[in-house]
């Protein structure tokens, strides 16, 4: 599949692969379905997630170095264990800026390689991609699993999500989703045809309203989490994480 990245994305992809690597990340959200050539939606930033690194930060730090070392500033905008942020301005005379972000996830499918580094399996990003239409409302989301329907049966997404998340209800979704198709016309994608996503978002909602989430995958049992302080609903046998994490209280 094509790489549709901007090439300033595709620069700081590289670098940033290569920098994190000893961390477990790859690349997920829409940067990810833009790196396997699934969409042509141009995405706001690179998302990286790792089910490994127990302190993100020291993580983004070695991005801040391949970033100087290229010549590159770099300013944190968020730091913490978990999650963090980076703004990459690239370039010396047309110089552009690019969003980095790194966090903590549980990942159950594992990763695939690209030209820009390892991104998240299709079906890992598409399970992120309803618990996101699940959590907030943003129309990208729904132009994006409108894509992902066209390889993945929408039942498989819903079980995965769920697996991925004990809290995720799709009577929850279905209402989300319904709020997100009113969302006015300037907040969907440029390049978006918002009526026919639209149409399939209502379909969607409908199925995911009629759709038996009691089974989940075989392999799911319970287990220690790999991050220490964190704690997952489901685990590998062999204790890699598949659950959405949760900061445990206190």
């Amino acid at each position: 599949m094509a790489n549709n990245l901007t090439a300033s994305q595709k620069k700081v992809a590289l670098i940033l692969s290569k920098a994190v690597a000893p961390f477990g990340f790859a690349m997920g959200g829409g940067a990810a379905l833009n790196a396997i050539g699934l969409s042509g939606r141009l995405s706001d930033d690179i998302d990286l997630f790792s089910s490994t690194c127990a302190d993100v930060s020291v993580a983004a730090a070695a991005a801040v170095k391949a970033f100087s070392a290229a010549g590159w500033d770099v300013e944190t905008d968020r730091e913490g264990p978990a999650f963090c942020r980076l703004v990459v301005t690239t370039g010396r005379r047309r110089r552009t800026q690019v969003v980095v972000e790194l966090g903590q996830d549980s990942i159950m499918w594992g990763t695939q390689e690209t030209s820009v580094g390892p991104t998240l399996t299709m079906r890992e990003l598409a399970a992120n991609k309803v618990l996101a239409a699940f959590g907030r409302i943003k129309p990208r989301d729904l132009c994006d699993l409108a894509l992902l329907a066209d390889h993945l049966p929408i039942a498989d997404m819903l079980r995965d999500a769920k697996a991925k998340d004990d809290g995720f209800l799709v009577d929850v979704l279905a209402e989300m989703v319904e709020r997100t198709i009113a969302r006015p016309d300037r907040e969907w994608p440029p390049e978006a045809d918002i009526e026919a996503v639209r149409a399939w978002s209502r379909s969607f909602a409908q199925e995911a309203l009629s759709t038996d989430l009691r089974t989940l995958p075989a392999e799911v049992d319970s287990a220690r989490p790999a991050i220490p302080g964190w704690v997952a609903p489901y685990q590998r046998k062999d204790g890699t994480p598949i659950g959405g994490y949760h900061r445990r209280p206190g």
